[in-house]
């Protein structure tokens, strides 16, 4: 299953949508600069091809990373936020240069972005995000947010947008089939995985204790390889609904 982990954590947690058109003409995601995105705290236009990346979500740093940009400040693991490992960087990322810039993303702290220069600030996945910081951080760069709400665009959608605020959809475009091809592959070597259920949802203190909606994007990426979530869980989740929130 390493392969297709990967290029679905790669995809995978990122909360956005399809780009709104740009106001000057151009067609989403072709590259072409200025260009107007929807956020879900209004909209963010960005002048030209960005150099120097903060990317505040854990996904963010994982699709702007594999699509080759420059990124100078990432989040750190939750691993090394707990203080249980020593790795601030995430296992399906490659390593990050020397002079990163790591910020908790339990505790966002603006000044720290701000330190690092970025032209482009890319939070489709902080989870800790809210319209009081948008407006923090907008004033240091052009912000891109999820457009409807947190982890609830599909990992298509999310590649593509962090692929049109870079400037490069190509790569998004290259990085979607790669998740495409390691996932059709998985369900060749493992075919006794369709019609198998599965049970996803967040830890606490060592219980359990969300179920997550069918919508999620790691419950659509389960539903990828032929599993289905436990109908017990999903009628549980269908009476008390949870937050969709990724983990």
């Amino acid at each position: 299953m390493a392969a297709v982990l990967v290029g679905a954590l790669l995809l995978a947690g990122c909360a956005s949508g399809p780009a709104a058109p740009s106001t000057d003409g151009s067609a989403p995601g072709d590259g072409a600069f200025p260009v107007t995105m929807h956020n879900a705290y209004g909209d963010v236009a960005i002048k030209k091809k960005p150099e120097r990346i903060a990317a505040l979500g854990y996904a963010d740093v994982a699709l702007a990373s594999a699509m080759g940009a420059e990124v100078v400040l990432v989040p750190e693991s939750f691993t090394s936020v707990a203080g249980v490992g020593d790795d601030k960087n995430l296992p399906y990322i490659d390593p990050l240069p020397e002079d990163t810039t790591w910020v908790n993303p339990m505790s966002i702290n603006v000044e720290q972005v701000a330190s690092t220069k970025p032209d482009l600030i890319l939070a489709t996945a902080a989870f800790t995000l809210d319209e009081a910081m948008y407006q923090q951080l907008s004033d240091i760069a052009p912000v891109v947010t999820y457009e409807k709400g947190l982890y609830q665009a599909a990992s298509k959608e999310s590649a593509v947008r962090v692929g049109q605020a870079l400037g490069d959809p190509g790569a998004a475009d290259q990085l979607i089939q790669q998740a495409d091809d390691a996932i059709a592959k998985t369900k060749e070597e493992l075919p006794n995985l369709d019609g198998g259920t599965f049970l996803y949802g967040q830890a606490r203190d060592g219980v359990v204790v969300f179920l997550v909606d069918q919508e999620n994007v790691t419950a659509r990426f389960m539903q990828q390889l032929g599993l289905v979530s436990s109908p017990r869980s999903r009628n549980s989740a269908d009476r008390a609904p949870c937050p969709a929130r990724s983990t």
